[in-house]
């Protein structure tokens, strides 16, 4: 079986519904997906279509990333360039032990880009760790 397959999907979503105590009738009225045809795709009885999928994701409040493979994943890059552009005068510094300190005054670029990459990644693991908690979302071992 392959991980991403229809019924491992459907599991997790269970799964995560069993955990928040949402029930398949709950869920079939958030989404607007009939009872019957919601109890069949969460049994593995029928797949699952992506309209469906997307359906439910919206109602658990959860992004896909956690349902495939428990991380909720933001673009490290993307991001970086965000705060960059949001931020370019206020912009902290961070040391290489990754550590934030108050704004420096004068940096060339590259130490601006190199600031920015590595505020992004701290912002990414401080989003997902909040994210997780609030959503009250529990990470298997691995």
């Amino acid at each position: 079986m392959e991980k991403y397959d229809d019924e491992y999907l459907a599991r997790r979503i269970r799964a995560l519904m069993d955990e928040r105590e949402i029930t398949i009738t709950e869920a079939a009225e958030a989404t607007g997906v009939p009872y019957r045809t919601l109890q069949n795709q969460l049994g593995g009885k029928n797949k699952m279509p992506a309209s469906t999928f997307a359906k439910l994701t919206e109602m658990l409040e959860v992004p896909i990333s956690f349902l495939m493979d428990e991380r909720i994943r933001i673009n490290a890059r993307a991001l970086q360039w965000a705060i960059r552009d949001a931020m370019r005068e206020f912009m902290p510094s961070v040391d290489d032990e990754m550590r934030v300190g108050p704004a420096e005054t004068s940096r060339s670029d590259a130490e601006y880009e190199q600031q920015s990459k590595a505020l992004a990644y701290i912002v990414r693991d401080r989003y997902e760790q909040r994210l997780i908690s609030q959503l009250g979302l529990t990470l298997s071992t691995r």
